[in-house]
């Protein structure tokens, strides 16, 4: 009768399930520190796909809160814009009892709001010698100047044709002329110089297209920008 060969003995069952056991163990602490040294953007998107993939809905990320600086500057800029509705509604109403609303166009903007005359009130075409039909909108201004908390801007305005006569080489002089012309027309009716500067901008600001006459016409204009003062009151804006 033959002998069976002998044969090693090996590892005990035991040994191997309890070799994976601590291999898994020590993956989950790896697995934990790498949690623990990520950052938090990072943490929360692995969480959401971890969600993700079991099926639950992701969160939107929360947006981070203002900080004290910008809870103020949001503040102000609300502020400012009320500021200027209630200057518009005041101003639209006083030229409508004037009969004026239809040849002004009043128009919010950040330094406060503009009042803005429709084409050749004020001036002939090519001219910067303020025409008699255009002196009740000066008029209409100058209370409106009397009565307001802040500066007052005259801003001349062309279109993109352009002129080369003998006072007005270009339209940097006829718009500049036009504002000037205004600036006169103002403290001689009893407004603070101080209150009030001029600027002349030719056709570089323009509010619609120069390809149509339309358009031409809405940029041939002089702007009254009304510009209040930071402290101002919204209610004070303009005297009673």
């Amino acid at each position: 009768m033959e002998e069976e060969p002998e044969q090693e003995e090996g590892a005990p069952l035991w040994l191997t399930s309890f070799s994976d056991m601590v291999l898994l163990l020590l993956c989950f602490f790896v697995l934990l520190l790498s949690f623990a040294r990520t950052d938090t953007a990072v943490f929360h998107s692995a969480l959401g796909s971890v969600r993700q993939a079991l099926g639950a809905a992701q969160q939107a990320p929360r947006e981070p809160l203002p900080s004290p600086a910008q809870q103020a500057q949001a503040e102000e800029q609300e502020q400012a814009r009320s500021l200027r509705a209630r200057m518009v509604e005041q101003v639209e109403q006083f030229l409508s009892e004037r009969g004026l609303r239809a040849q002004i166009e009043v128009a919010p903007d950040e330094r406060g709001i503009i009042l803005r005359t429709r084409d050749r009130i004020l001036f002939d075409s090519g001219e910067a010698r303020l025409k008699t039909e255009g002196l009740p909108v000066l008029a209409a201004v100058g209370d409106l100047a009397r009565r307001f908390h802040g500066q007052l801007a005259v801003e001349g305005h062309t279109d993109d044709r352009p002129i080369m006569t003998e006072l007005f080489p270009s339209n940097w002089e006829l718009s500049g002329a036009r504002s000037a012309a205004v600036l006169r027309h103002l403290l001689d009716a009893g407004i603070a110089a101080e209150r009030v500067h001029v600027a002349g901008y030719a056709e570089r600001r323009p509010i619609a297209s120069n390809d149509s006459e339309e358009g031409r016409a809405r940029n041939r204009r002089v702007e009254f920008v009304f510009e209040p003062e930071r402290a101002a009151d919204a209610e004070t804006v303009f005297d009673p």
